[in-house]
């Protein structure tokens, strides 16, 4: 860990040198930089700073539980920096890409969809090694960060699903099959909300996909593979 932080500090102060060093030297009418500072941080060190947290060591508090405060009030300096450098007539943007809360149990949706007869591997796997699916048996899969596609005829190379009726009963179903999902620990839902690919991405989610996005409950992460 220390020689993460380390190594880390030392590249986002670079990418700092060389946003400054852009600014100073180019002619331009929109810079754009991004730094990975908070994103780094929270992924690494959370479980530091929160007790309820599975990997919480107590021994670790002390030296790594204030490493996301320090993450953000170090970015914080460096956002003043380059706005000193800029003239009062320059429009200065922050924007985060997505906001932290803490993760205690991962899903594996595939694994679900899979358990519920939905996918169909083609060869059993060991496990943490990705799976074959048997697109001829299986309705729907997720890909990516969470999307659930249905394997719609017309649509996939090997689509099985019929468009139409048949195709809204399947995601109407998946939907409330997802929002019953319970943690086996807890008894608590693991699905906040199932959201249509439309309803974010707009019509071409229609001719795309993804058919369907759960919402994880607040304390769930994404797990890959299976």
């Amino acid at each position: 860990l220390d020689t993460f932080l380390e190594d880390a500090y030392r590249n986002w102060e670079q990418q700092i040198e060389m946003t400054l060093s852009l600014m100073a030297e180019t002619s331009w009418d929109l810079l754009f930089t991004h730094l990975f500072t908070i994103d780094n941080a929270q992924h690494l060190f959370w479980k530091y700073q929160d007790p309820l947290h599975p990997g919480y060591d107590a021994s670790l508090r002390v030296r790594y539980g204030d490493e996301i405060e320090r993450a953000y009030r170090w970015l914080d300096g460096q956002i003043g920096r380059l706005i000193a450098h800029v003239g009062q007539e320059t429009s200065v943007v922050v924007v985060s890409d997505h906001g932290g809360v803490p993760v205690y149990r991962l899903v594996y949706l595939n694994a679900w969809l899979a358990a519920q007869g939905y996918l169909a591997q083609r060869e059993q796997v060991k496990a943490g090694e990705a799976a074959r699916l048997d697109w001829d048996r299986t309705r729907a899969a997720m890909f990516g960060t969470g999307g659930i596609w249905l394997n719609v005829q017309g649509r996939e190379p090997r689509g099985i699903v019929p468009p139409g009726a048949p195709y809204e009963a399947l995601r109407d179903e998946l939907a409330e099959a997802l929002l019953g999902w319970r943690d086996p620990q807890s008894g608590e839902p693991v699905i906040a909300e199932v959201l249509h690919g439309e309803a974010v991405y707009g019509s071409s989610a229609r001719s795309t996909g993804p058919d369907l996005i759960p919402a994880l409950r607040v304390g769930y992460g994404l797990g890959r593979g299976e």
